[in-house]
């Protein structure tokens, strides 16, 4: 079962979130082996979606998007996961989800 893990960050700013991954008895799972994916969504069942990019590094996920990227999300709530893939397995698990929350920008940038 997925981990639940809210995160806010500001519209309009260059984002950068990590995510620990850990097995079921709380050590940290090697991500040698495996790549990952994210998604943003206004809701689980909405057509469109913005990807993070994902970078894997020993145990940790780094989330990203560019401020470009930021400035073109609507504020508000949406949903969001983490998925990993086995590269030779092929094997797919989600390890984290959750609310995704942005705040809105005043300054727009140049």
């Amino acid at each position: 079962m997925a981990k639940q893990q809210n995160i806010v960050f500001d519209q309009g700013t260059d984002v950068s979130i990590e995510v620990s991954v850990l097995d079921d008895i709380g050590v940290e799972l090697d991500l040698s082996g495996y790549t990952a994916q994210s998604s943003i969504r206004k809701h689980y069942t909405s057509n469109s979606s913005l990807d993070f990019l994902c970078e894997t590094s020993n145990s940790t996920i780094t989330l990203s998007l560019s401020n470009i990227e930021s400035g073109n999300i609507t504020p508000g709530r949406y949903v969001y996961d983490v998925i990993i893939i086995g590269t030779s397995s092929n094997l797919v698990t989600r390890i984290v989800e959750g609310i995704c929350t942005i705040r809105p920008r005043v300054t727009i940038n140049p």
